[in-house]
């Protein structure tokens, strides 16, 4: 009885890992300008951008546009092995004169979420007869919002009905301008919606989730079938986070074997003297010795944060007050995968973002 019992604890632990191997799960890239002459914190180079589509290429990695990803996480479908998206933020030229002939040579779709107000009011920006041409080809066009406005400030004496109805304007007026222009009456199959700064908090998410749209931030992880469809995490590739080396570990990682996935309210009261405290309930069959040892979480701007541990979950925190303005709570830990009958080394990734005002209650300039 006790090798049966055994035997079945083994089975579940099993098939735990080969529902992380078996490709339910993806990565979803975020870039914004592909150019030499653009901010570097969120520019990639032509030449860097050539290495990453080379490496997808040459390692068999299957490009789908988000939406299929989501769709398949919705439906509970298996993705293909090794799936990735590639998303572009904002209404910037050179996506549409550097990228984009790169993905159409490849006929790899993207998607390309915009901030409608933009389009056409510089040399640096897109033109819709453009955006038509990409959507036309390997695009699809997701909502950025109008005006790319910090969507989870309330304005001066501005209510909570008055902030929602602003707000549900803006993602509405992008909306139909998108719809318009790209003749498409009724809407992209799902509705994409990208957080404006990847700033988010539960108001903003519950009138995302209200209007039926899956959306994606600006957190760093991969997604998974329980990971939230309004507020899915993507790996930055600008500036520093787009060497070859940094490529490749955002690549290989895998979604942290959590309880439960609920969206945590990032904006940090006022009131609080110390830094937030953050819990992670690991799935008892994945939990062990070596991940309550091997796991790291690291605060942006000051290095490690503090573990302690009750039972299977980890209770994350930074040993300083955060920053003013927007932090997160980076946590890995190694693993190894059996995919195909072949071994893939990596790291578990989840990530957190906080969102600190000055004590005063002001927000922090962009």
């Amino acid at each position: 009885m006790l090798k049966l019992t055994l035997w079945i604890l083994l089975l579940n632990i099993v098939l735990s890992f080969s529902q992380v191997s078996a490709a339910r799960y993806a990565i979803i890239l975020q870039y914004h300008h592909v150019s030499h002459t653009t901010p570097k914190i969120t520019s990639i180079s032509p030449e860097q951008f050539k290495i990453h589509l080379e490496y997808l290429q040459q390692h068999n990695f299957t490009i789908w546009p988000l939406s299929k990803i989501v769709r398949y996480l919705k439906a509970g479908k298996t993705l293909p092995d090794k799936c990735v998206a590639i998303t572009f933020d904002d209404a910037y030229r050179s996506i549409y004169s550097t990228a984009f002939p790169m993905l159409k040579e490849k006929n790899w779709p993207f998607t390309l979420f915009l901030n409608t107000d933009a389009v056409g009011k510089s040399g640096l920006n897109l033109t819709w007869d453009e955006i038509r041409e990409m959507n036309a080809s390997v695009a699809e066009i997701g909502n950025h919002s109008h005006t790319h406005a910090h969507l989870i400030r309330y304005q001066k004496n501005e209510s909570l009905q008055q902030w929602r109805a602003r707000v549900i304007h803006e993602i509405h007026n992008a909306q139909q301008v998108l719809d318009q222009q790209l003749n498409s009456e009724n809407g992209l199959p799902p509705r994409l919606f990208a957080y404006p700064y990847g700033e988010y908090s539960i108001a903003l998410y519950q009138i995302i989730k209200e209007l039926g749209y899956a959306a994606v931030g600006q957190h760093s992880g991969p997604v998974t079938f329980t990971t939230p469809k309004e507020l899915l995490p993507r790996f930055p590739m600008g500036g520093i986070y787009t060497s070859k080396t940094q490529f490749i570990e955002k690549l290989n990682t895998y979604p942290l074997p959590l309880e439960n996935n609920e969206v945590i309210e990032p904006v940090v009261n006022l009131n609080n003297t110390v830094s937030p405290l953050l819990k992670l309930s690991i799935k008892p069959e994945f939990f062990n010795k070596e991940i309550k040892k091997q796991l790291q979480c690291y605060v942006s701007g000051q290095g490690k944060a503090v573990i302690s541990w009750k039972d299977n979950t980890a209770f994350v925190q930074a040993q300083k007050k955060l920053s003013v303005g927007r932090n997160r709570y980076n946590c890995t830990a190694p693993v190894t995968i059996n995919e195909n009958g072949q071994n893939r080394n990596g790291f578990y990734w989840y990530s957190q973002l906080w969102i600190k005002r000055h004590n005063n209650g002001h927000w922090y300039r962009e």
